[in-house]
């Protein structure tokens, strides 16, 4: 293939060139030579036939008799100003890749700044021009198994986004090359939105022998077979696509060089700004996302993530502002060992257990504050459950909490299992101001067995206290009569002594650790805390909406 229009190939300060008219000798139709002395190859808007300028004569190369059928959005001899140069239309290509793609790219020539193209893809633009020294950092460049190396443009690191094979499918107007249809090359893309950059690399193909192949007509007479095609449903290369390509390397061992390697760097432009340019009334439907277009969401995104930062900053310096100021104080801590006269034996179903409850005291809240709870017990396949009520002593406002812990475990070696915890906590509303008053009623299973000893061996409680002897009535000068009796006990009752308080060994007593703690404003900082979690969720549904974005490319 020919090399393609560089700007060195154009005149940096000559005069602008007029247009010749010519006749076509296929069709005789009129064609109009807009860049004389610099056009290697015209196609006849007409017939579509081949010509080349030859001494102010137009030479027929190839001969067509058919008509250009895509669509031109930017007609020949069009002039439009893009980045402050006035450009003019002077050709069209049609490219299509392996998969059925196509797109154009329209040649656009100024005497003073040499050529550009403007490729047009699913209604996405994309200003592009040749740059002969652009190339890797390192050594290498891109080939038939992918690029190697960077690429930086102003200071933009552009990553890799594709590899194909494109071939010139139509072509009209004139062109500084020797144009032809059917033409190959391999496509390696860059991009960093709105900036990409492309390498197309010339191959030619030589069989082991050393001879160079002729691929045009080794395509043409490549004919896949029925076992290609029972393999490959979808079969694309019935229109001399990659898969008939590589069909033909592996059948004649042909070996691939590459010959020439041409660079071009552009830049995504709006169909807004080429509608704009050129004067156009009408334009290709934009579908998708365009390959080195900004993805709209990513600003959306961006702008989130700036923001959370900011505010997660904002939220860290004033939580840790808060709860250093916050007033965290003790108002109750004990341990609590229990006795006999505080519990009663409860049986449901098959269980028996203690119920049982105590006053810890009363607790100053001197503002408005939460209440942490907490509890610890040595609990050996054990529980115990508690119901905290807090009661204002002001207003008898009352509020209810339970909690419970427990603890078991079995097993051993390898099959041990245990569950449950030693330790219980919770944290209260925030409560108003004032004085309360705290009173726990739980249940337990703890020193069951050693309360049942008592009862059987003391015998129940009295349900009243014995009655005692009426002390002796005198009035001035008589006799103090004798003391009354002692009024006799319930019949049907079994007396026995009084249980003792302690149970027969401490290690039977129930005991726990009790800590009350006055917090401020930890609703605040929980708050705070589902704020930012807002805040990340935000985030998340912009970098859903980038991404999704991001696959249409």
């Amino acid at each position: 293939m020919s090399e393609r229009a560089a700007d060195s190939m154009a005149p940096k300060e000559a005069s602008p060139v007029s247009a010749k008219g010519f006749k076509c000798p296929n069709c005789g139709g009129p064609v109009k030579l807009e860049l004389p002395g610099k056009s290697q190859t015209i196609r006849c808007p007409y017939c579509s036939s081949i010509l080349e300028p030859t001494h102010d004569v137009l030479v027929l190369k190839k001969k067509y008799n058919e008509k250009f059928n895509s669509k031109m959005w930017i007609p020949l001899s069009a002039e439009g100003t893009l980045e402050g140069v006035k450009f003019k239309c002077v050709g069209m290509v049609v490219r299509g890749d392996d998969d059925g793609g196509e797109w154009s790219e329209y040649l656009l020539f100024n005497p003073y700044h040499g050529y550009r193209y403007l490729v047009e893809s699913s209604g996405h633009w994309t200003l592009v021009q040749q740059a002969p020294g652009l190339g890797f950092d390192g050594s290498g460049r891109p080939g038939w198994f992918g690029p190697t190396g960077k690429i930086l443009i102003g200071g933009k690191k552009l990553r890799y986004f594709t590899h194909y094979r494109a071939t010139v499918k139509s072509i009209i107007g004139e062109f500084p090359w020797q144009a032809s249809l059917g033409e190959m090359n391999d496509v390696t893309e860059y991009i960093n939105p709105p900036y990409a950059a492309s390498c197309e690399t010339v191959s030619q193909y030589f069989y082991p022998d050393g001879k160079q192949a002729d691929m045009a007509k080794l395509l043409q007479g490549h004919k896949p077979d029925v076992e290609e095609e029972d393999d490959d449903e979808d079969d694309d290369s019935d229109d001399g696509g990659g898969d008939t390509l590589d069909a033909i390397i592996a059948k004649h061992k042909l070996t691939r060089r590459i010959t020439e390697s041409n660079w071009s760097v552009g830049e995504y432009k709006y169909p807004e700004e080429i509608q704009a340019a050129f004067n156009l009334t009408e334009m290709p439907t934009r579908v998708g996302l365009g390959m080195c277009e900004p993805n709209p969401a990513k600003r959306r995104y961006l702008f989130s993530l700036a923001w959370t930062a900011l505010l997660f900053l904002a939220t860290s310096v004033t939580c840790s502002i808060v709860s250093g100021r916050a007033e965290e104080k003790v108002v109750v801590a004990k341990d609590i060992t229990l006795n006999t006269a505080d519990f009663e034996l409860k049986t449901e179903g098959t269980t028996d257990y203690l119920e049982f409850n105590f006053e810890p005291g009363t607790i100053e809240l001197t503002r408005q504050s939460n209440v942490e709870f907490d509890f610890r017990a040595n609990l050996n396949q054990q529980w115990m459950s508690l119901n905290v009520f807090m009661i204002n002593e002001e207003t008898g406002e009352g509020f209810i909490y339970d909690t419970e812990l427990s603890h078991y475990w079995g097993g051993s070696g390898e099959d041990s299992w245990s569950e449950g915890s030693d330790k219980a906590d919770f944290t209260t509303i925030k409560m108003p101001k004032g004085t309360y008053f705290v009173f726990v009623a739980g249940a337990t299973n703890i020193g069951v067995d050693a309360f049942k000893r008592y009862l059987n061996f003391y015998g129940l409680r009295p349900v009243a206290p014995l009655v005692p002897p009426t002390a002796p009535v005198t009035k001035p000068g008589q006799k103090a009569t004798a003391p009354a009796a002692a009024q006799p006990a319930p019949t049907g009752e079994k007396r026995g002594k009084l249980l003792p308080l302690d149970f027969p060994t401490k290690a039977a007593a129930p005991k726990f650790s009790l800590r009350l703690r006055a917090k401020r404003d930890v609703a605040s900082v929980g708050g705070s805390v589902a704020f930012i979690f807002i805040l990340l969720g935000f985030n998340l549904y912009y970098y859903i909406r980038y991404r999704m974005k991001e696959g249409e490319r």
